[in-house]
């Protein structure tokens, strides 16, 4: 074992994986604990077997190694040690071969009887268990004890693949994940209009008028609070004063793939959507300034699962295999950024399991009282953030210290 490689002396020729609900551990020990052209078991149930399937495929490709199934009983102790010792003769090796097993899926009695077959009949093997919370391998080997690695940032799957692990893909209509922000400069006025409740009060009485006003552009007679709005605008598009012109220009700013440039198309940009832009300009400043490690981000993924209804996640960005989900509602009532947030909370444990941290953007007046009940009634102390009205200018500064605490239970 060397300093840069701590696992090296705990990576195995056979090794054997318990699939549970969430396949991401098992990928992250089969990657860092497997070794080059060796096997893979993955002991599933009969509902896990679809995610083993596609753990099998994705390791498939990633390790080059076809990883084998079998199917094992999720709570009869007797038909669980019966199939492990089937498993381990048909895995017999040269002697002086390693055998490893990671019990970090799969129930409490597969764990407790897989390890202690395994360990009766190999003593010298190599145990190992992905701590979510702290995001180390517990690691242990010819029955001393554990020790404790970190692993956080030593895989870093793509954002696609995890979603496929999950059986999630984006919606057809979705190509690509994008990962570019629309319209930084004109996210960051506005952000600067709601950040100030008088003016985020102009904001919303503007939208809220658009099916009675002749023209959707705020009248500065009437919303004046809004002039930066509408300078920003005016350095980017011809502002004419012509209703008709000026709507058609802001349209096409706005959304250029809508070839009949009406404002109305707009609606939803105005409404909550310059934010999550805004929130992704925010992250990309704060890793770029304060290396904060991350891998792929992306912004409003339309994913779907089989038999299940679609839905969007706002922001993503993964650092290491850890997934982070950032939700984004400008509102400042309570009930309805708690649930934004609850959403994106169950969302975000789907498929990035008990690691996953969820942030929530919004324009509540106290985030840090909403955050500590939430917290409190989910069980989810730590793994939430909620940034407000206040926060909105200091997006970057606050995601780094929330990137810097992320894995600190006790984080407000």
């Amino acid at each position: 074992m060397t300093d840069r490689d701590p696992l090296a002396a705990y990576r195995t020729e056979v090794l054997i994986l318990l699939v549970g609900s969430n396949p991401l551990p098992n990928y992250v020990a089969a990657m860092l604990l497997s070794k080059p052209g060796g096997r893979i078991y993955l002991l599933h149930t009969t509902h896990t077997a679809d995610i083993a399937k596609r753990l099998a495929r994705r390791l498939n490709d990633d390790l080059d190694i076809q990883p084998e199934q079998c199917e094992i009983d999720a709570s009869d102790s007797s038909k669980i040690a019966a199939i492990t010792e089937d498993l381990l003769e048909l895995s017999l090796l040269p002697a002086g071969t390693q055998i490893g097993l990671n019990y970090t899926g799969g129930t409490k009695v597969m764990a407790v009887i897989v390890y202690d077959t395994i360990q009766d009949k190999y003593p010298e093997g190599c145990f190992s268990y992905l701590d979510a919370r702290s995001l180390k391998m517990a690691v242990s080997r010819d029955g001393g004890p554990p020790q404790f690695i970190p692993v956080g940032d030593a895989v870093q799957p793509k954002l696609l693949d995890l979603l496929a692990l999950h059986d999630y893909r984006l919606l057809k209509r979705d190509s690509s994940l994008r990962s570019t922000p629309h319209l930084p400069e004109l996210c960051q006025v506005i952000a600067a209009i709601h950040k100030e409740k008088d003016s985020f009060a102009e904001w919303r009485s503007w939208l809220q008028a658009w099916d009675k006003d002749h023209s959707p552009l705020p009248d500065l007679n009437k919303y004046s609070r809004l002039r930066p709005f509408m300078d920003a605008l005016a350095g980017m598009v011809t502002i004419s004063g012509d209703p008709t012109t000026d709507e058609q220009a802001v349209a096409a700013l706005i959304r250029p793939d809508d070839d009949k440039k009406r404002l109305g198309s707009c609606v939803k940009f105005f409404n909550g959507e310059w934010l999550e832009e805004y929130t992704l300009v925010a992250l990309i400043q704060a890793d770029q300034e304060h290396q904060l490690g991350l891998g792929e981000q992306a912004i409003a993924l339309n994913l779907k699962r089989r038999n299940e209804c679609d839905f969007e996640i706002d922001v993503m960005a993964l650092r290491g295999y850890q997934l982070f989900v950032i939700s984004c509602i400008a509102t400042e009532d309570r009930a309805k950024a708690k649930e934004h947030l609850f959403e994106a909370y169950v969302r975000a444990r789907q498929i990035g399991g008990d690691e996953a941290r969820i942030g929530l953007v919004c324009c509540v007046e106290k985030p840090g009282m909403l955050q500590q009940e939430v917290a409190q009634v989910w069980d989810a102390q730590g793994k939430i953030r909620v940034f407000g009205r206040a926060d909105l200018l200091k997006l970057p500064e606050k995601f780094r210290l929330w990137f810097r605490d992320a894995n600190n239970k006790e984080s407000t």
